[in-house]
């Protein structure tokens, strides 16, 4: 599997965590313990995923982050689909 895909499934994923984590403090006022760890742990591995060429992280455009992984590494122009 590609880094690309690895990666944009961790986005989703990040994503629909964040999105109950957010969803139990808004409404319910309350976040279970193993959900908060999750989102730390994801965190965690979204600082791992970096192109394999030049070791910059997949998240990166230029100076800024985004929650969508690129599809060409933005440093070393290589293919990470």
């Amino acid at each position: 599997m590609s880094l690309y895909r690895v990666a944009l499934g961790h986005a989703l994923l990040s994503a629909v965590v964040g999105i109950l984590v957010l969803s139990g403090l808004l409404f319910l006022a309350y976040v279970p313990g193993w959900l908060l760890f999750a989102w730390f742990g994801l965190l965690l591995v979204s600082i791992a995923l970096r192109c394999p060429a030049c070791g910059r992280n997949v998240y990166r455009r230029g100076m800024w982050v985004t929650p969508v992984p690129v599809k060409r590494c933005s440093k070393c122009d290589e293919d990470l689909t």
